[in-house]
C-alpha cells in the first residue's frame, strides 16, 4: 500500500475515463472503462487487472470517501495505479505526476469563464485539429474551429473572450505562412495561446518568442483536458502549506477566508473538493 495526493488519482480517473470516450462516472461508465483498459492492457506487467468492481469500489468509491472527509493523499496498491496510468499514456505514475505538475503550473491563472476555447489550424492539420476537438467536446468545452487560409482575413473573426487558444502544428510548408497570419489575432487576446504539435522537431522552426509558449503533445491531450474540466467545473481547490519555525502545517481552504499570522512561506497546489459526472446531467449510479 503506498500514499497518493487525492487530487492526482482524480485527475488520472478523469484522463482514462477521457482516453476511453467515458462521459459519465456510471456503471455503464466504468463497465466501458473496464473493458477499453483490458483490451488494451489485457495483464499488465505488474500483473495486474482492472476489472470493473475494482476501478468503481476500490478506486471511485475510495476516492470520493477521501475527497468528502478533506483528505490529501489515499492509499492504493501502487500496482493497480500504474496500470492505471499505463492505460492514459503514461509508464507510472512517477511519470504521470510529471505531466500533472507541469500542466498544473500552466494553469495556475487560467480563469474559469467562458469555457469556449479557439482552435485554430491550416488545411493539412485538419485531421489532428478534429481529434483535439473531439477530446475538448467530451470534456465539455465549447470549440471555436477556424481553419487558416492563404489570405488569413478569417482570423480577425475569430473571438477573443476565449479560455484558451490552440494552434496546431504540423508538417505543413505553410508553417510560417500560419504564424504570421495569426500572430496579430494572438497578441490582442488576454488568454493563454497553447501550441499543439504532432512532430516536436517543427519546434525548433519557431520564431524565438513562440518557442516560450507552452507545447501539447500527443501523449498530453487527454491529461490536459481532463484538467480543464476539473478546473472549470471547479472540481480543483487549493490547500495551503504554511511554514513557521519549522513545522509544517497543513489547512484547506474551502470558501472561507484563511489568515497567516506571522512570516510564512505559502505554496498552493490543487484539491478536488466534489464530484462531477463526466458528462451530461443526469442521474448517476453511484
Amino acid at each position: 500500500m503506498a500514499l497518493f495526493p487525492v487530487n492526482e488519482i482524480h485527475t488520472l480517473l478523469f484522463t482514462a475515463a477521457s482516453k476511453a470516450g467515458v462521459e459519465q462516472f456510471d456503471k455503464r461508465g466504468f463497465e466501458i472503462l473496464a473493458k477499453k483498459i483490458q483490451e488494451e492492457i489485457p495483464r499488465s506487467e505488474y500483473g495486474v487487472l482492472l476489472s470493473y468492481r475494482y476501478l468503481r469500489e476500490s478506486i471511485y468509491d475510495s476516492l470520493m470517501d477521501s475527497i468528502q472527509k478533506g483528505e490529501d493523499e489515499i492509499g492504493f496498491n501502487p500496482d493497480y495505479i500504474d496500470t492505471l496510468c499505463q492505460f492514459a499514456g503514461y509508464k507510472s505514475f512517477n511519470t504521470f505526476h510529471e505531466h500533472f505538475e507541469k500542466w498544473q503550473k500552466e494553469l495556475e491563472a487560467l480563469i474559469s469563464e467562458p469555457a469556449r476555447i479557439a482552435i485554430l489550424f491550416s488545411p493539412e492539420e485538419q485531421k489532428d485539429a478534429e481529434e483535439i476537438r473531439n477530446i475538448a467536446e467530451l470534456n465539455k468545452l465549447e470549440c471555436t474551429m477556424q481553419v487558416l487560409q492563404n489570405k488569413g482575413e478569417e482570423v480577425e473573426t475569430l473571438p477573443h473572450e476565449v479560455l484558451f487558444a490552440i494552434i496546431v502544428l504540423g508538417e505543413s510548408l505553410q508553417l510560417r505562412s500560419t504564424l504570421e497570419r495569426t500572430s496579430k489575432w494572438v497578441e490582442n487576446i488576454s488568454s493563454p495561446v497553447f501550441f499543439f504539435l504532432s512532430n516536436p522537431l517543427i519546434k525548433d522552426r519557431l520564431p524565438p518568442d513562440w518557442n516560450s509558449r507552452p507545447f501539447l503533445k500527443p501523449r498530453d491531450r487527454h491529461l490536459f483536458f481532463s484538467m480543464i474540466q476539473m478546473h472549470t467545473k471547479k472540481l480543483l481547490g487549493k490547500s495551503f502549506k504554511a511554514k513557521e519555525g519549522g513545522v509544517s502545517m497543513h489547512i484547506q481552504a474551502q470558501n472561507i477566508g484563511t489568515i497567516f499570522v506571522g512570516h510564512n512561506h505559502i505554496h498552493t497546489r490543487f484539491s478536488a473538493v466534489e464530484d462531477i459526472p463526466l458528462g451530461k446531467e443526469g442521474t448517476s449510479d453511484h
